[in-house]
């Protein structure tokens, strides 16, 4: 873009800052998760110790007495030996799918299949919609700034996008420009493109501010896709504390009700 606008060292600027912004955000999501997965590792090694060494022990205690087992037990043993069984198959059926997905994900119906799905996820969907337009006024922005005609910035700034249908729809609007519509009427008639955005596009248009309107419009989504990420990174973490502690709470009664059957049983 910046060489096709000759705006080179701008839009390396605008990269590097964006580019920092990004380390900003992974480094965000790295210390947010910390916590969590520390849990999670710990959870899964006392589930490990319970399941090896404690439940063996009271099934064997039960067979001699000749007592059943409480049922909370019963699943718990009942998944273990499964697991224990068919660890393989369940391993291979786990590479298998793997596999598939990203060979599938190789073609151009799987990657179009993806994108629509990622755009359809709640929370998640509405983080990729906003940081895919942030791309695409950003871009546009500097390309339109340097002077490259609508029709053709839009056709370098599809690609750019990073999600295939959005890159789809920009493509679209860059035929019709070609016919003869504005920027603001291309972009209207998709979905995809939210109808504020269109409106500063076309407040753009009249006032002969485009490229700067796109690059506030982008600083606008920016922000927005901040503050969601951080209102879901504060919902995730006691997400993934909650979901563990149940996992324990459920292994621990089921390890705790037999003692507790056992000590009625001797009494």
């Amino acid at each position: 873009a910046g060489e096709e606008s000759g705006t080179l060292p701008l839009s390396l600027t605008r990269l590097a800052d964006h580019l920092e912004e990004q380390a900003r955000t992974r480094n965000r999501v790295r210390s947010a998760l910390t916590y969590p997965l520390l849990m999670a590792i710990v959870a899964a090694l006392v589930v490990v110790f319970l399941l090896t060494f404690v439940v063996p022990k009271i099934v064997g205690i039960f067979s001699h007495l000749g007592a059943a087992l409480p049922l909370p037990t019963r699943i718990l043993i009942g998944v273990t030996d499964v697991l224990a069984a068919s660890w393989w198959a369940l391993l291979l059926l786990a590479a298998g799918a793997v596999l598939g997905t990203r060979r599938y994900l190789a073609t151009e119906r799987g990657r179009k299949a993806r994108d629509t799905l990622l755009l359809r996820l709640p929370l998640v969907g509405r983080l990729e919609h906003l940081s895919a337009l942030s791309r695409f006024a950003r871009t546009l922005s500097t390309l339109i700034s340097g002077g490259i005609p609508v029709d053709r910035a839009l056709r370098i700034v599809a690609p750019v996008v990073g999600n295939v249908v959005l890159s789809e729809r920009i493509t679209a609007s860059a035929d019709r420009v070609v016919e003869g519509a504005t920027l603001s009427e291309s972009l209207r008639p998709h979905p995809e493109i939210p109808p504020t955005l269109v409106q500063m596009v076309a407040v753009g248009e009249e006032s002969g501010a485009l490229g700067d309107l796109l690059y506030r419009a982008a600083d606008a989504m920016d922000e927005e896709t901040n503050a969601r990420l951080s209102r879901l990174l504060s919902l995730l973490e006691p997400l993934i504390i909650l979901v563990m502690g149940t996992v324990v709470a459920f292994i621990v009664v089921s390890v705790l009700l037999p003692l507790l059957d056992i000590s009625q049983i001797v009494r």
